[in-house]
């Protein structure tokens, strides 16, 4: 009797251990988005800058500043 009951009891261990499935490991299925492209343009029209100290104003050349595009990807 006390065989059968150990039979038992390891054959519903088993049962139970399957039924449960096991492995998880995976998503909903679905691939991941792809990767973002986001472009803009950058450019410097003009600026105002003073000093701290007596508020004077600071003359500053910004010809040599040029715009450009910018690719940003986000994955």
């Amino acid at each position: 009797m006390k065989k059968m009951n150990n039979l038992l009891l390891s054959s519903l261990c088993v049962i139970v251990l399957t039924a449960c499935g096991g492995g998880g490991g995976g998503g909903g299925g679905s691939a991941p988005p792809p990767p973002q492209n986001k472009t803009f343009t950058v450019g410097l029209e003009s600026i105002e800058i003073s000093r701290i100290s007596n508020d004077d104003d600071i003359a500053v050349d910004t010809a040599g500043i040029s715009s450009d595009t910018l690719t940003y990807t986000q994955d």
